[in-house]
């Protein structure tokens, strides 16, 4: 926040944030004993938990949207990347939907390092 309060008014700034998960939804989860195998019945429960997912996620990022910031992520992610000014990005950090967030910041892609002898360098 602090990094936030020294930017120009303004400017525009972006934050990593993390929704908050709905952990109640999950007493509506299907039955095992409405599916003929296991296999099945995960497959449901995928099903299941990406709806609630993305209903949820849906429903905060509209939510969010109202403090006039822009917003991109995947379609089941609970993960947003959030633009806006430091005014803006105050209220986002003090949204009810928000469990976490960090800034924008720049970061170093390492090589892994090839372990197989019996590859050659370049």
């Amino acid at each position: 926040l602090d990094h936030l309060s020294g930017l120009e008014r303004g400017a525009r700034e972006k934050l990593i944030v993390t929704l908050k998960e709905v952990s109640d939804e999950i007493a509506e989860a299907p039955s095992p004993d409405d599916y003929e195998s296991r296999q099945a019945y995960r497959k449901a429960l995928i099903e299941h938990a990406a709806s609630k997912t993305k209903d949820t996620a849906r429903q905060a990022i509209s939510r969010l949207k109202e403090t006039g910031v822009s917003i991109w992520t995947g379609p089941l992610s609970t993960i947003l990347i959030v633009e806006g000014t430091p005014d803006e990005l105050s209220r986002v950090l003090e949204h009810d939907d928000v469990a976490d967030a960090s800034l924008d910041e720049d970061i170093e892609l390492i090589r892994p390092v090839n372990t197989d002898p019996s590859a050659t360098s370049q």
